[in-house]
């Protein structure tokens, strides 16, 4: 085990590199220590350096300050609180969540990031920029357990694109603790072994979130164009705000937060507990219980030395409006693959002139449930068998093996496993041999009810 927060068998332990801070107190890393798990000895870190630990009277400040950037969705400053909160003890938490903050050129992203966030970390942190890639990150990482901070995360280009996917792999993997390990190979032939346990926040213009499994992980907290204040207002905000980030956050207050977060772990990990489960029931789906939960617990162990009952993190979840957080990581991997093959446009010969239509709309006139001058049902149904597809009845059959569908999904994470992701859709069966006319093949496909389209 790296530097970082660690939870050994029911105790807290705090690796700064050369010493180890348990409940007992300061252990040099050169002497014995009881444990199964092995702490290197590493580059020394600061750490809380022994101060008091942070009031809950004091700890209102950073609240109140975080409150104060301009959010498009109000709940965004609980969780970034809630994620600095975490951040220094990722180790010791069962579930990592990260955050993506977005925002336009100029709204004040880098501000947060290195006047609120970066200071509020101490040095239990990575702060990275730009053409970062994942393997300078995990071989930096390695066995560390600390935060990563990603600014200009950006994925314009097609090569920064293929960059970002990596790295968004990467924090995929460390959201959940787990005992696998990430191998890579060596042109000499040794193997490296990593497990990542870091918390992420990156920040850019846009996301470079395609995959449900990303959304889920990712809370996406945004922030509202500066053009809709007034320039004499905005600066004046924007002055308020700078003196106070000046004023309070300091390296001080940073090591007294770190102080009370690594003294508060057992009583957060029970938090997480309640909180994930009255978030679960909140957006009826575990995952979403997991990655909300975690960082309410966090934000509300800045309120309370205590932990919450059953009714107090209900109440706490009820007080937020959570709409954009569900309709955002809500639409699963089957609902995206098959709005894809829907929304993809193809050419349509007329009689009279070629015309583009999407796919959902000629499974609408091929099911009669639409009518078109241009397209008849009887062209749209042949169109429609060309690509792989064709409605029975009150189903849409979708082939196996169609070159045309391949295409449609090209580039997506669905090119390959399509038969196998739209069998999750509701109602949706394996159906076959079927004819596609005009694709010139029989071949198995998914029959999907219209009514879930």
């Amino acid at each position: 085990r790296g530097r970082g927060a660690w939870w050994d068998e029911g105790r807290t332990v705090l690796h700064l590199g050369d010493r180890l801070i348990t409940p007992e107190g300061e252990h040099p890393i050169t002497k014995p220590f009881r444990s199964r798990h092995i702490y290197q000895r590493l580059k020394r870190l600061e750490g809380p350096c022994g101060v008091e630990p942070l009031s809950v009277h004091e700890a209102a400040v950073i609240v109140g300050i975080a409150n104060r950037f301009r959010w498009e969705v109000p709940a965004s400053g609980t969780l970034l609180l809630g994620w600095v909160v975490l951040a220094p003890i990722c180790g010791a938490l069962r579930w990592r969540p990260h955050l993506w903050l977005t925002a336009g050129a100029g709204s004040g992203k880098s501000q947060i990031l290195d006047r609120f966030v970066a200071p509020l970390l101490g040095d239990l942190s990575l702060v990275v920029v730009g053409a970062t890639t994942e393997a300078g990150l995990r071989q930096t990482i390695c066995c560390d357990a600390v935060p990563v901070v990603f600014d200009e995360a950006e994925s314009n280009e097609k090569g920064d694109q293929q960059r970002m996917q990596a790295i968004l792999s990467l924090a995929r993997v460390a959201s959940s603790e787990s005992s696998a390990e990430m191998l890579k190979g060596s042109p000499s032939g040794d193997v490296s072994r990593y497990r990542v346990r870091s918390m992420f926040l990156m920040s850019s213009i846009a996301t470079a979130l395609k995959q449900g499994a990303d959304k889920s992980r990712f809370a996406q907290l945004t922030l509202r164009s500066p053009t809709e204040m007034g320039k004499e207002e905005r600066e004046v905000h924007w002055q308020s705000l700078d003196r106070d980030l000046e004023r309070h956050i300091t390296p001080e207050l940073a090591r007294r937060l770190i102080a009370r977060t690594v003294s508060l772990i057992p009583v957060i990990r029970q938090s997480v507990v309640v909180f994930s489960a009255a978030a679960a029931r909140h957006f009826d789906s575990q995952r979403l219980g997991d990655q909300y939960g975690t960082l309410m617990a966090g934000a509300w162990s800045l309120l309370s030395d205590a932990v919450p009952t059953k009714e107090e993190a209900e109440h706490c979840i009820a007080c937020h409006d959570w709409e954009s957080y569900s309709q955002s990581t809500e639409v699963p991997d089957e609902a995206r693959c098959i709005q894809t093959i829907l929304q993809r446009q193809v050419r349509v010969e007329t009689d009279d002139k070629p015309v583009t239509r999407t796919i959902g709309e000629l499974v609408e006139l091929a099911a009669c449930h639409a009518s078109c001058i241009d397209v008849s049902q009887g062209l749209a149904a042949q169109t429609l068998g060309r690509h792989g597809l064709r409605v029975d009845q009150d189903r849409l059959l979708v082939s196996n093996t169609a070159k045309a569908i391949e295409q449609f999904l090209a580039d997506t994470a669905w090119q390959n496993s399509w038969p196998v992701v739209l069998l999750r859709l509701a109602g949706a069966q394996r159906a076959g041999p079927v004819r596609f006319c005009g694709a010139g093949m029989v071949s198995r496909a998914v029959a999907i009810p219209l009514g879930e389209l």
